[in-house]
């Protein structure tokens, strides 16, 4: 238990729970307990002697821990199938199965089993995805999670969980040394991105058009990013890309006028990988990918062979 949180960016501390002098007999001799602290929060694990309790039982028992010891309870057990896991969140009761699965809401924690939620994509996470090209554009073939944590805007969570969804890709490795976990490359950093390119997916959920003065923040994209780094003439309608959370106010699905440019809706920050004014070289490229014409394919093969050259030559 202790491993998959702090694997998660939760440090732990745990320790025995020996006051039972307020326990009734049921609380002494069905449950053993310890004190977990996470930072500034802590809460008693019950974790029970037998396993054939019903849900309705461990939920009072639960509330009657939290009312006699003044700390939030948590469930704790070896296994647990779907069915039961799926039970005790309808029940909003909070759980930790050991080294696999996690329900707290108190602390707006839920960790599902890696491999099942994996298993349940046929595409990366937006986190995982801009983790595996934050590591594509980096000068190394090994990042602590610590630097990817400084460098992305997401917890040290969602980083650590990101790491995991690429190691279970087989490309990556997620190595903890000591307290840390660093994520290694298997390949070189163009083989990655060509054998990522099943598993990756174009960043845009949607299209939509506005006035060019509601794009003033928004990063070039599309065939105005392409036309930039290549001979492709620049599209008539200017094209941007927005993270789905920075949407401009005003807004329409379909082109109203000439006036109005398009805006592609990304589920990831294009700023997080972006130039000061164009979204990057490889985000693009799955963007562009169901553009099927043969213009467009030759020019941004010419742009990402430009980029690789590049970086071969850095």
């Amino acid at each position: 238990m202790n491993t998959l949180l702090e694997n998660f960016g939760l440090k732990t501390r745990i320790k025995p729970w020996r006051d039972f002098s307020k326990f009734p007999v049921y609380l002494q001799y069905n449950y053993e307990y310890s004190l977990v602290e996470i930072g500034d929060d802590d809460f008693i694990l019950m974790s029970p002697k037998e396993s054939n309790y019903p849900v309705a039982t461990i939920k009072i028992h639960l509330i009657r821990l939290q009312e006699l010891t003044g700390h939030k309870s948590v469930l704790n057990i070896k296994h647990g199938s779907s069915s039961v896991t799926r039970s005790l969140i309808k029940n909003r009761i909070p759980f930790i199965v050991d080294d696999r699965q996690a329900y707290l809401p108190f602390l707006g924690v839920q960790i599902k089993p890696l491999r099942e939620s994996i298993r349940q994509r046929n595409s990366m996470s937006p986190a995982a995805q801009v983790t595996a090209l934050f590591f594509i554009y980096s000068n190394s073939n090994q990042l602590p999670m610590k630097i990817l944590t400084k460098a992305l805007p997401y917890s040290s969570m969602t980083v650590s969980r990101a790491c995991q969804e690429l190691d279970a890709t087989g490309l990556f490795e997620a190595k903890k040394e000591g307290r840390e976990i660093v994520l290694l490359g298997k390949y070189p950093k163009i083989e990655l991105f060509s054998l990522l390119k099943t598993q990756l997916r174009s960043p845009i959920k949607k299209i939509i058009y506005t006035s060019p003065e509601n794009t003033k923040s928004c990063l070039m994209a599309g065939l105005t990013a392409l036309a930039s780094c290549s001979f492709l003439n620049a599209p008539v309608t200017p094209e941007y890309a927005v993270y789905s959370k920075n949407m401009p106010s005003e807004y329409s699905e379909t082109r109203l006028d000439k006036e109005q440019v398009m805006v592609e809706v990304w589920d990831y920050d294009p700023k997080i990988l972006g130039s000061e004014k164009t979204v990057d070289i490889l985000s693009l490229a799955l963007s562009l990918a169901d553009r099927h014409d043969e213009r467009i394919e030759l020019e941004l093969e010419n742009c990402l062979n430009q980029f690789w050259r590049s970086e071969n030559e850095g």
